[in-house]
């Protein structure tokens, strides 16, 4: 609890500071990792219940490495949908959703014009008298 007022202090003291394009952003990244995760998860609650039954083959396998029953590998899979042998069709989701999310995501938030007119390639109407006149 003092934790959290002493957070809300801090970014009451430095909140006028803070880019929040930037802030928001990051955090919508973030949110788009948690996302893909807990369809990843999804995926593979529907395969271990027997609702899908393709793509069932492991692409890799790291519970050697890091175990999903570790402290570690249980809060990756919580955050991020970290999977010790994730099953291709569990991987195919989790890209293609960050593809499609991702790209909407940085579409939408892109930066904006800068507001100056645009340029045009052709003559204006006061460059084509000058032109007739010279001739």
């Amino acid at each position: 609890m003092l934790s959290a007022v002493g957070l809300c202090v801090l970014i009451y003291k430095l909140g006028y500071r803070l880019d929040y394009r930037i802030f928001f952003r990051v955090m919508g990244i973030l949110l788009l990792f948690f996302a893909a995760g807990l369809l990843s998860d999804a995926v593979q609650n529907m395969q271990q219940l027997g609702w899908l039954s393709f793509g069932m083959a492991p692409l890799w396998n790291t519970s050697h490495i890091l175990s999903e029953n570790s402290v570690i590998g249980d809060l990756l899979h919580g955050i991020i949908g970290y999977a010790e042998a994730p099953t291709i069709l569990q991987g195919l989701f989790y890209v293609t959703y960050l593809l499609i999310a991702g790209g909407i995501f940085a579409w939408m938030t892109r930066k904006p014009n800068s507001g100056k007119p645009a340029t045009s390639s052709t003559p204006t109407i006061s460059a084509n008298r000058q032109v007739q006149r010279g001739s």
